[in-house]
């Protein structure tokens, strides 16, 4: 592990329901034409979670404190609604993927929803 990093653990981590019916939606319209793309992009969003990472386990600072430190509390605070905001998107793809996927189980869109959320 110590060779590999924690990058590996945050890469997995991303397989989340929107990642997983973006990626079905784009393998059925373009199919394997996008897969030099991936082979190209995967190392480098590796290195940039692996280092965002080493950079918190050194400084012992979240991401927002770092900002902060260098950059000051206006860009900190940009910085840190931007990530609520992305966080509540993702949360909402979440919800939306599990609520589907209780579509195809027979569960009407609102009971779902709500399962979704209590699961969430």
């Amino acid at each position: 592990w110590s060779a590999i990093g924690p990058g590996l653990l945050v890469c997995l981590a991303d397989t989340d329901a929107g990642c997983l019916i973006v990626a079905s939606q784009s393998g059925a319209r373009w199919g394997y034409s996008l897969l030099p793309l991936q082979v190209l992009l995967i190392p480098i969003l590796f290195m940039a979670q692996e280092l965002t990472i080493r950079l918190g386990v050194y400084t012992q600072q979240g991401h927002t404190a770092c900002i902060k430190a260098h950059f000051g509390p206006f860009w900190a605070w940009s910085a840190c609604i931007l990530l609520v905001f992305e966080c509540v998107c993702a949360m909402t793809s979440e919800i939306s993927g599990v609520a589907v996927v209780g579509e195809l189980w027979g569960l009407n869109q609102t009971c779902g929803t709500v399962l979704a959320a209590g699961i969430v």
